[in-house]
Protein backbone atom coordinates (compact mmCIF):
# COMPACT_ATOMS: atom_id res chain seq x y z
CA UNK A 1 0.00 0.00 0.00
CA UNK A 2 3.00 2.37 1.02
CA UNK A 3 4.78 1.67 -2.31
CA UNK A 4 1.25 2.59 -4.19
CA UNK A 5 0.77 6.26 -2.25
CA UNK A 6 4.35 7.22 -3.43
CA UNK A 7 4.27 6.05 -7.17
CA UNK A 8 0.80 8.23 -6.79
CA UNK A 9 2.39 10.99 -5.30
CA UNK A 10 5.63 10.71 -7.79
CA UNK A 11 3.11 11.11 -10.81
CA UNK A 12 1.06 14.10 -9.08
CA UNK A 13 4.40 15.58 -8.46
CA UNK A 14 5.60 14.71 -12.50
CA UNK A 15 2.32 15.90 -13.82
CA UNK A 16 2.53 18.73 -11.71
CA UNK A 17 6.11 19.79 -13.14
CA UNK A 18 5.23 19.24 -16.77
CA UNK A 19 2.90 21.64 -16.62
CA UNK A 20 4.65 23.83 -14.75
CA UNK A 21 6.89 23.31 -17.93
CA UNK A 22 4.70 23.72 -20.83
CA UNK A 23 3.43 26.77 -18.86
CA UNK A 24 6.93 28.40 -19.13
CA UNK A 25 7.11 27.13 -22.90
CA UNK A 26 3.97 28.65 -23.77
CA UNK A 27 5.13 32.39 -22.03
CA UNK A 28 8.79 31.62 -24.06
CA UNK A 29 7.21 31.31 -27.14
CA UNK A 30 4.67 34.21 -27.15
CA UNK A 31 7.56 36.51 -26.06
CA UNK A 32 9.31 35.44 -28.68
CA UNK A 33 6.44 36.19 -30.97
CA UNK A 34 6.23 39.79 -29.73
CA UNK A 35 10.42 39.90 -29.65
CA UNK A 36 10.36 39.21 -33.25
CA UNK A 37 7.07 41.30 -34.31
CA UNK A 38 8.10 43.97 -32.30
CA UNK A 39 11.82 44.09 -32.71
CA UNK A 40 14.47 43.82 -30.39
CA UNK A 41 13.92 45.98 -28.92
CA UNK A 42 11.18 47.85 -30.15
CA UNK A 43 12.96 51.18 -32.16
CA UNK A 44 10.32 53.90 -31.48
CA UNK A 45 8.99 55.23 -34.56
CA UNK A 46 7.41 58.70 -35.89
CA UNK A 47 6.33 60.21 -38.93
CA UNK A 48 7.70 62.21 -41.64
CA UNK A 49 5.18 63.96 -43.56
CA UNK A 50 5.28 67.33 -45.90
CA UNK A 51 4.37 68.62 -49.30
CA UNK A 52 5.84 69.20 -52.82
CA UNK A 53 5.53 72.68 -53.99
CA UNK A 54 6.11 74.02 -56.99
CA UNK A 55 9.13 77.06 -56.53
CA UNK A 56 8.73 78.53 -59.79
CA UNK A 57 7.29 81.89 -59.50
CA UNK A 58 3.87 82.05 -61.98
CA UNK A 59 3.86 78.20 -62.94
CA UNK A 60 0.99 76.52 -61.32
CA UNK A 61 1.38 72.53 -61.58
CA UNK A 62 -0.67 69.65 -60.27
CA UNK A 63 1.57 67.85 -57.64
CA UNK A 64 -0.76 64.86 -56.85
CA UNK A 65 -0.22 61.34 -57.82
CA UNK A 66 3.38 61.95 -57.66
CA UNK A 67 6.16 59.46 -56.53
CA UNK A 68 8.24 60.23 -53.45
CA UNK A 69 10.43 58.13 -51.71
CA UNK A 70 11.94 58.39 -48.55
CA UNK A 71 15.77 56.67 -47.90
CA UNK A 72 17.73 56.24 -44.86
CA UNK A 73 20.60 56.56 -44.14
CA UNK A 74 22.99 55.79 -41.41
CA UNK A 75 26.19 58.47 -41.70
CA UNK A 76 26.50 58.96 -45.25
CA UNK A 77 25.78 55.40 -46.11
CA UNK A 78 22.37 54.39 -47.44
CA UNK A 79 20.49 51.67 -45.83
CA UNK A 80 17.97 49.56 -46.74
CA UNK A 81 15.26 49.94 -49.49
CA UNK A 82 13.75 53.22 -49.60
CA UNK A 83 10.32 53.73 -48.84
CA UNK A 84 7.83 54.92 -51.67
CA UNK A 85 4.39 56.76 -51.19
CA UNK A 86 2.16 58.46 -53.57
CA UNK A 87 1.45 62.30 -52.95
CA UNK A 88 -2.21 63.20 -52.43
CA UNK A 89 -4.13 66.18 -52.80
CA UNK A 90 -1.83 69.56 -53.40
CA UNK A 91 1.30 67.36 -53.44
CA UNK A 92 1.19 66.17 -49.54
CA UNK A 93 2.68 63.21 -48.61
CA UNK A 94 3.25 61.13 -45.47
CA UNK A 95 5.48 58.43 -44.20
CA UNK A 96 4.29 56.05 -40.97
CA UNK A 97 6.38 54.05 -38.74
CA UNK A 98 9.82 55.33 -39.64
CA UNK A 99 12.56 54.57 -36.87
CA UNK A 100 13.43 57.41 -34.99
CA UNK A 101 16.54 56.48 -33.26
CA UNK A 102 19.34 59.65 -33.43
CA UNK A 103 22.15 58.01 -35.81
CA UNK A 104 19.80 57.57 -38.29
CA UNK A 105 19.09 60.10 -41.31
CA UNK A 106 16.31 60.81 -44.09
CA UNK A 107 16.08 62.09 -47.34
CA UNK A 108 12.94 62.55 -49.56
CA UNK A 109 13.40 62.19 -53.18
CA UNK A 110 10.83 63.03 -56.03
CA UNK A 111 11.03 63.20 -60.27
CA UNK A 112 9.11 65.67 -61.78
CA UNK A 113 8.98 66.15 -65.57
CA UNK A 114 12.69 63.99 -65.81
CA UNK A 115 14.17 65.53 -62.94
CA UNK A 116 15.03 64.15 -59.54
CA UNK A 117 14.93 66.83 -56.70
CA UNK A 118 15.84 65.62 -52.87
CA UNK A 119 15.73 67.40 -49.73
CA UNK A 120 18.51 67.85 -47.31
CA UNK A 121 18.74 65.01 -44.68
CA UNK A 122 16.83 64.99 -41.62
CA UNK A 123 16.81 63.67 -37.89
CA UNK A 124 14.09 63.18 -35.44
CA UNK A 125 15.49 65.46 -32.22
CA UNK A 126 15.15 64.24 -28.65
CA UNK A 127 11.48 63.43 -27.70
CA UNK A 128 10.37 64.91 -31.66
CA UNK A 129 7.76 62.71 -33.18
CA UNK A 130 6.89 64.57 -36.68
CA UNK A 131 9.49 65.56 -39.13
CA UNK A 132 7.91 68.08 -41.54
CA UNK A 133 9.36 68.26 -44.79
CA UNK A 134 8.73 70.82 -47.65
CA UNK A 135 10.38 69.91 -51.48
CA UNK A 136 10.35 72.48 -54.05
CA UNK A 137 10.16 71.26 -57.33
CA UNK A 138 10.69 73.40 -60.32
CA UNK A 139 9.86 73.76 -64.17
CA UNK A 140 12.47 73.39 -66.44
CA UNK A 141 14.59 75.87 -69.18
CA UNK A 142 17.38 75.64 -71.26
CA UNK A 143 18.42 79.13 -70.57
CA UNK A 144 21.81 79.51 -69.00
CA UNK A 145 21.30 81.19 -65.61
CA UNK A 146 23.99 83.15 -63.80
CA UNK A 147 25.68 80.37 -61.74
CA UNK A 148 28.46 81.24 -59.85
CA UNK A 149 30.80 79.49 -56.97
CA UNK A 150 30.22 80.14 -53.52
CA UNK A 151 33.07 78.63 -52.88
CA UNK A 152 36.45 76.74 -53.93
CA UNK A 153 38.62 74.85 -52.41
CA UNK A 154 41.68 74.07 -54.08
CA UNK A 155 43.75 71.46 -52.21
CA UNK A 156 47.16 70.64 -53.38
CA UNK A 157 49.45 68.16 -51.65
CA UNK A 158 53.22 67.01 -53.50
CA UNK A 159 54.41 63.79 -54.27
CA UNK A 160 57.94 62.35 -56.04
CA UNK A 161 57.09 63.85 -59.64
CA UNK A 162 53.83 65.05 -59.80
CA UNK A 163 51.16 67.28 -57.55
CA UNK A 164 48.06 65.72 -56.63
CA UNK A 165 44.98 68.81 -56.64
CA UNK A 166 41.81 68.05 -55.48
CA UNK A 167 38.74 70.47 -56.25
CA UNK A 168 36.03 71.22 -53.72
CA UNK A 169 33.32 73.26 -55.86
CA UNK A 170 29.93 74.41 -53.99
CA UNK A 171 27.93 76.20 -57.18
CA UNK A 172 25.22 78.35 -56.82
CA UNK A 173 22.09 79.12 -59.16
CA UNK A 174 20.14 82.01 -58.26
CA UNK A 175 17.46 81.57 -60.78
CA UNK A 176 13.97 79.68 -59.71
CA UNK A 177 14.23 77.37 -62.87
CA UNK A 178 16.20 74.17 -63.19
CA UNK A 179 18.74 74.09 -65.49
CA UNK A 180 18.53 71.55 -68.70
CA UNK A 181 22.12 72.29 -70.34
CA UNK A 182 22.99 72.86 -73.71
CA UNK A 183 24.10 70.59 -76.45
CA UNK A 184 27.58 70.54 -76.65
CA UNK A 185 29.80 68.71 -79.07
CA UNK A 186 31.35 65.26 -77.96
CA UNK A 187 29.45 65.19 -75.09
CA UNK A 188 26.79 62.32 -74.32
CA UNK A 189 23.55 64.43 -73.30
CA UNK A 190 23.69 68.33 -72.36
CA UNK A 191 26.32 70.12 -70.41
CA UNK A 192 25.00 71.69 -67.53
CA UNK A 193 28.48 72.89 -65.77
CA UNK A 194 32.10 72.44 -66.89
CA UNK A 195 35.29 72.74 -65.48
CA UNK A 196 38.37 73.49 -67.26
CA UNK A 197 41.03 71.13 -66.73
CA UNK A 198 45.34 70.80 -66.82
CA UNK A 199 45.91 69.55 -70.57
CA UNK A 200 48.59 67.38 -68.52
CA UNK A 201 45.77 66.36 -65.78
CA UNK A 202 46.20 62.54 -64.74
CA UNK A 203 43.97 59.95 -63.04
CA UNK A 204 40.78 62.60 -63.30
CA UNK A 205 38.42 60.58 -60.32
CA UNK A 206 35.16 62.35 -59.16
CA UNK A 207 34.13 62.04 -55.57
CA UNK A 208 31.13 59.83 -55.20
CA UNK A 209 30.39 58.99 -59.05
CA UNK A 210 29.08 55.55 -59.37
CA UNK A 211 30.11 55.29 -63.08
CA UNK A 212 26.55 56.43 -64.50
CA UNK A 213 28.07 58.43 -67.31
CA UNK A 214 26.76 61.37 -65.59
CA UNK A 215 30.13 62.88 -65.29
CA UNK A 216 32.31 62.96 -68.82
CA UNK A 217 35.79 64.31 -69.65
CA UNK A 218 35.75 66.23 -73.29
CA UNK A 219 39.14 67.32 -74.03
CA UNK A 220 40.62 69.15 -71.35
CA UNK A 221 37.01 70.02 -69.20
CA UNK A 222 34.96 67.68 -67.09
CA UNK A 223 31.32 67.97 -68.20
CA UNK A 224 28.64 67.58 -65.51
CA UNK A 225 24.90 66.11 -67.39
CA UNK A 226 22.94 66.56 -64.58
CA UNK A 227 20.20 69.25 -64.37
CA UNK A 228 21.15 72.41 -61.77
CA UNK A 229 18.26 73.17 -60.14
CA UNK A 230 17.92 76.44 -58.25
CA UNK A 231 19.46 77.61 -54.77
CA UNK A 232 22.92 79.01 -53.19
CA UNK A 233 24.21 75.65 -52.39
CA UNK A 234 22.59 73.67 -55.37
CA UNK A 235 25.31 71.33 -56.17
CA UNK A 236 28.34 70.45 -54.38
CA UNK A 237 30.95 68.57 -56.45
CA UNK A 238 34.57 67.43 -55.79
CA UNK A 239 36.95 65.60 -58.28
CA UNK A 240 40.83 64.69 -58.14
CA UNK A 241 43.75 64.76 -60.55
CA UNK A 242 47.52 63.95 -60.46
CA UNK A 243 49.51 66.92 -62.96
CA UNK A 244 52.96 65.65 -62.99
CA UNK A 245 56.14 68.25 -63.21
CA UNK A 246 60.02 68.01 -64.66
CA UNK A 247 61.35 70.16 -62.12
CA UNK A 248 61.97 71.43 -58.41
CA UNK A 249 60.12 74.30 -59.54
CA UNK A 250 56.98 74.84 -61.52
CA UNK A 251 53.54 76.96 -61.87
CA UNK A 252 49.88 75.53 -61.65
CA UNK A 253 46.95 77.21 -63.54
CA UNK A 254 43.60 77.00 -63.15
CA UNK A 255 41.00 79.15 -65.37
CA UNK A 256 37.92 79.95 -63.72
CA UNK A 257 34.69 78.65 -64.72
CA UNK A 258 32.10 80.93 -63.53
CA UNK A 259 32.59 84.22 -60.97
CA UNK A 260 33.35 83.12 -57.38
CA UNK A 261 32.26 84.61 -54.01
CA UNK A 262 35.65 82.85 -52.71
CA UNK A 263 38.62 80.62 -53.83
CA UNK A 264 41.12 78.86 -51.03
CA UNK A 265 44.29 77.17 -52.15
CA UNK A 266 45.11 75.07 -49.11
CA UNK A 267 49.00 73.60 -49.13
CA UNK A 268 51.13 71.46 -46.90
CA UNK A 269 53.89 73.46 -44.96
CA UNK A 270 56.91 70.81 -45.87
CA UNK A 271 59.45 73.25 -47.07
CA UNK A 272 58.15 73.66 -50.15
CA UNK A 273 58.01 77.74 -51.28
CA UNK A 274 54.48 79.14 -52.81
CA UNK A 275 54.20 82.80 -54.13
CA UNK A 276 51.17 83.76 -55.98
CA UNK A 277 50.01 87.46 -57.38
CA UNK A 278 46.69 86.58 -57.00
CA UNK A 279 46.34 84.71 -53.98
CA UNK A 280 46.77 85.97 -50.63
CA UNK A 281 48.42 84.42 -47.43
CA UNK A 282 45.89 84.71 -44.41
CA UNK A 283 47.72 82.12 -42.13
CA UNK A 284 48.24 78.92 -41.35
CA UNK A 285 45.72 76.09 -39.66
CA UNK A 286 46.37 72.57 -38.40
CA UNK A 287 44.84 69.72 -40.52
CA UNK A 288 44.67 66.35 -39.24
CA UNK A 289 47.78 66.69 -37.59
CA UNK A 290 49.18 68.45 -40.40
CA UNK A 291 50.23 72.32 -40.53
CA UNK A 292 48.75 73.74 -43.90
CA UNK A 293 49.20 77.40 -45.31
CA UNK A 294 45.97 78.74 -46.36
CA UNK A 295 45.96 81.35 -49.41
CA UNK A 296 42.63 83.41 -50.57
CA UNK A 297 41.30 85.32 -53.03
CA UNK A 298 37.36 87.18 -53.54
CA UNK A 299 35.21 88.06 -55.36
CA UNK A 300 37.02 86.41 -58.94
CA UNK A 301 35.55 87.05 -62.33
CA UNK A 302 35.12 84.17 -64.64
CA UNK A 303 37.97 83.37 -67.57
CA UNK A 304 40.37 84.35 -64.47
CA UNK A 305 43.23 82.66 -64.91
CA UNK A 306 44.70 81.93 -61.16
CA UNK A 307 48.15 81.02 -60.90
CA UNK A 308 50.33 80.04 -57.96
CA UNK A 309 53.95 79.15 -58.41
CA UNK A 310 55.83 76.66 -56.32
CA UNK A 311 59.91 75.82 -55.49
CA UNK A 312 61.39 73.47 -53.29
CA UNK A 313 59.34 70.77 -53.97
CA UNK A 314 59.69 66.93 -52.95
CA UNK A 315 61.02 64.39 -55.34
CA UNK A 316 62.92 64.40 -57.78
CA UNK A 317 62.87 65.75 -60.89
CA UNK A 318 62.05 63.74 -63.79
CA UNK A 319 65.14 63.40 -66.42
CA UNK A 320 65.97 60.91 -69.32
CA UNK A 321 67.30 57.97 -67.33
CA UNK A 322 69.17 55.41 -70.03
CA UNK A 323 70.27 52.58 -67.59
CA UNK A 324 67.85 49.93 -65.79
CA UNK A 325 70.21 50.69 -62.49
CA UNK A 326 69.65 54.07 -62.54
CA UNK A 327 65.69 53.85 -62.70
CA UNK A 328 66.33 51.18 -60.09
CA UNK A 329 68.15 54.12 -58.09
CA UNK A 330 65.79 56.85 -58.81
CA UNK A 331 62.92 54.77 -57.60
CA UNK A 332 64.40 53.53 -54.32
CA UNK A 333 64.72 57.46 -53.62
CA UNK A 334 61.24 58.98 -54.53
CA UNK A 335 59.76 55.93 -52.19
CA UNK A 336 62.17 56.70 -49.55
CA UNK A 337 60.85 60.15 -50.04
CA UNK A 338 56.98 59.29 -49.90
CA UNK A 339 57.66 57.22 -47.01
CA UNK A 340 59.22 60.16 -45.10
CA UNK A 341 56.49 62.63 -46.36
CA UNK A 342 53.20 60.63 -45.57
CA UNK A 343 54.67 59.35 -42.20
CA UNK A 344 55.27 62.92 -41.16
CA UNK A 345 52.69 64.00 -38.67
CA UNK A 346 51.97 66.79 -35.75
CA UNK A 347 49.68 66.76 -32.96
CA UNK A 348 46.23 68.63 -34.29
CA UNK A 349 44.89 71.63 -32.98
CA UNK A 350 40.65 71.84 -32.49
CA UNK A 351 39.61 74.09 -34.57
CA UNK A 352 37.80 77.16 -33.31
CA UNK A 353 34.41 77.12 -35.56
CA UNK A 354 32.42 75.20 -38.43
CA UNK A 355 33.74 76.92 -41.40
CA UNK A 356 37.69 76.03 -40.18
CA UNK A 357 36.07 72.17 -39.27
CA UNK A 358 34.52 71.28 -42.73
CA UNK A 359 37.73 72.85 -44.26
CA UNK A 360 39.67 70.37 -41.88
CA UNK A 361 37.56 67.49 -42.88
CA UNK A 362 37.65 67.95 -46.94
CA UNK A 363 41.56 68.22 -46.32
CA UNK A 364 41.60 65.38 -44.30
CA UNK A 365 40.04 63.55 -46.96
CA UNK A 366 41.66 64.29 -50.22
CA UNK A 367 45.13 63.74 -48.01
CA UNK A 368 43.83 60.48 -47.08
CA UNK A 369 42.79 59.21 -50.88
CA UNK A 370 46.48 60.48 -51.25
CA UNK A 371 48.19 57.87 -48.47
CA UNK A 372 45.77 55.17 -49.80
CA UNK A 373 47.24 55.79 -53.08
CA UNK A 374 50.47 55.75 -52.05
CA UNK A 375 50.42 52.36 -50.87
CA UNK A 376 50.43 54.19 -47.28
CA UNK A 377 46.69 52.49 -46.05
CA UNK A 378 45.17 49.35 -46.20
CA UNK A 379 41.68 49.13 -47.65
CA UNK A 380 39.49 47.91 -44.78
CA UNK A 381 41.69 50.58 -42.77
CA UNK A 382 41.20 53.46 -45.90
CA UNK A 383 37.72 52.58 -46.07
CA UNK A 384 37.38 52.44 -42.10
CA UNK A 385 38.58 55.95 -41.84
CA UNK A 386 37.20 57.70 -45.13
CA UNK A 387 33.63 56.48 -43.81
CA UNK A 388 34.65 58.02 -40.48
CA UNK A 389 35.44 61.70 -41.71
CA UNK A 390 32.08 61.53 -43.76
CA UNK A 391 30.39 60.92 -40.94
CA UNK A 392 31.66 63.35 -39.49
CA UNK A 393 31.24 66.14 -42.00
CA UNK A 394 27.38 65.04 -42.26
CA UNK A 395 27.17 65.91 -39.04
CA UNK A 396 28.51 69.75 -39.32
CA UNK A 397 26.90 70.47 -43.05
CA UNK A 398 23.67 69.79 -43.13
CA UNK A 399 22.27 68.15 -46.82
CA UNK A 400 26.09 67.24 -47.33
CA UNK A 401 24.00 63.88 -49.48
CA UNK A 402 24.15 66.16 -52.05
CA UNK A 403 27.92 65.85 -52.51
CA UNK A 404 27.90 62.17 -53.50
CA UNK A 405 24.47 61.76 -54.45
CA UNK A 406 23.51 65.03 -55.58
Amino acid sequence: MREAKLAVTFRQYLLRGLAACVLVLLLLAGAGTAFAQNGAPASPTGVIQGVLKMGTSGVTADLSALPVSLQPYSGTVAIDAPLTVQTGAGGTFSFQGVDRRSFLHYQVRTRYQGVDYASPLVTFGAGQSVIPVELSVFAATDRVPAIHILQLHWIVTFAPGGINVAEFYILSNPADRTYLGQQAQGVNGRAVVTFPLPKNAQNLAIVGDSGTGRFQRVGHSLVDTKPLPPGEQARRIMFRYHVPYASFHTTILHELPYPAAQVELIVPETGEKVRSTVFQRIGQREISGQTYEIWQVENVSAGRMLSAQFSHIPGQPLIPVQSVALISVLLFFLLIIAGVWFGTRRPARQTVDGAARREELLTAIARLDDQYEAGELATERYQQKRTAYKRALARIWPGLGGTSRD
